[in-house]
Parts: structure tokens; sequence; C-alpha cells
């Protein structure tokens, strides 16, 4: 079976991309390896650091599948708080 990231290229059948992408989503659900989360600390309403670069090719060295940048209960309780000085995103990122 080959990864879900071959399916661009167009050399598998479409009931094969369908299946890898299947097994993917289920490996995710079930709580594997191949989900990271990553806390990112930005400051003044987001503005300070404008750019935050991660190596990943550590955490996926197979390609990321999904990235999901979002505020947790947390988070947001921490901005109202600081009255926006302090501005935490949560980022989960979804490997191949």
């Amino acid at each position: 079976m080959r990864s879900p990231k071959e399916c661009g290229k167009g050399s598998m059948l479409e009931s094969d991309c369908l299946y890898a992408k299947a097994s993917l989503i289920s490996k995710v659900r079930e709580g594997g390896t191949l989900s990271h989360k990553f806390k990112q600390h930005y400051y003044f309403w987001g503005i300070y650091p404008r750019k935050i670069e991660l190596d990943l090719s550590d955490v996926c060295p197979a390609g990321i599948y999904e990235l999901h940048r979002y505020a947790t209960f947390a988070d947001t309780f921490f901005e109202q708080l600081t009255l926006g000085i302090y501005s935490p995103r949560t980022t989960t990122l979804i490997c191949y």
C-alpha cells in the first residue's frame, strides 16, 4: 500500500487513494504517533514574532498531511488575562 502523498501523482487508482486516505484517518483517530502538538508563543496581539519557523523534517519525515492552528480555551484565557500582550496558539500537525 502506498502513502496518500503519492495519490496526487496520477500513478494510482482512485480506489487505492481512497483506501490510503481512509487508513490514514483511522490511524489518526486511534491516537497513533502521527499527530503532534506544538505551542506557539506570540506577543502584542500576534504581531510579534511575525514568523515562527519550525524544522519538521525530524517530526514528519514523510511529509505533512494536515496542519491546524487554533486557540484553545487556555490560550484564549491567557490572551484575555494579559489584554492581548501574550497570545499563545496551539498547532496540531498530522503527518503521513
